[in-house]
């Protein structure tokens, strides 16, 4: 590691080492079983839990496409539902998106004022769509997410 002319300091067990020639050896303890209960948890959203989150997530698209307010379309048309995935293939993480790779045909733009839409500016009032649709489902959201670790 080059120091840069900055003085390089690392906290190790309550001391300061300081240099670039001193090594300082940390130990974590409990991390084996913090991963094995990270990964016990990854492997027990099951395909049904995983289909499940799938429907839920597009129900909230759907709610968000139908309370989203309409000039041109283009932001409603923006609303989808996406899902992250790890290489092992276990969905990591599922969600509903706005905005991007929609041209207004007013602007000419991508859309990318569904914050405004949604909260409001010094010159608009708020017209809140994706947040009463999350709302909606999220009970359902939270039971399922509670089955799946149960399991």
């Amino acid at each position: 590691m080059r120091n840069r002319g900055r003085r390089l300091e690392q906290r190790v067990n309550g001391a300061y080492v300081e240099g670039e020639d001193k090594m300082a050896e940390v130990e974590i303890i409990g991390a084996d079983r913090l991963i094995a209960r990270i990964n016990a948890i990854a492997k027990s959203f099951d395909p049904v839990t995983e289909k499940a989150l799938k429907e839920t997530t597009a129900n909230i698209r759907d709610e968000a496409k139908r309370l989203c307010p309409v000039d041109t379309g283009s932001l409603q048309k923006s609303i989808r539902r996406t899902a992250y995935a790890r290489v092992a293939g276990h969905v990591q993480q599922m969600g509903v998106r706005v905005g991007g790779y929609i041209i207004n045909p007013k602007t000419g733009r991508l859309v990318d004022y569904a914050r405004h839409v949604e909260y409001g500016t010094s010159r608009s009032q708020a017209q809140p769509f994706l947040r009463p649709a999350v709302l909606k489902y999220k009970r359902e959201l939270v039971k399922i997410v509670k089955r799946g670790i149960k399991k």
